[in-house]
């Protein structure tokens, strides 16, 4: 019996300044193990630009992203 062997893509996240995670730091990545001081202290950190502004080039709106992948995982129109 043979097992397929399946590839799965997934793309990488940014940190709270919406960069890609490997120009972050850790000051500016969010860990599983985060303390909740720090958590709360990046969360307030977090790049997003209010509505109408555009984004930088190169950044994404990280609190948005951070929303749509941990808080709604689920829904497909974040």
């Amino acid at each position: 019996m043979s097992k397929e062997i399946l590839f799965l893509y997934i793309p990488t996240s940014h940190d709270i300044l919406g960069q890609p995670l490997i120009m972050s730091s850790a000051r500016t990545r969010i860990s599983i193990h985060e303390a909740e001081k720090s958590l709360s202290k990046k969360i307030r950190k977090m790049y997003a630009p209010p509505h109408g502004q555009e984004i930088n080039k190169g950044r994404v709106n990280a609190l948005l992203e951070y929303f749509k992948y941990s808080v709604f995982p689920g829904l497909k129109t974040v």
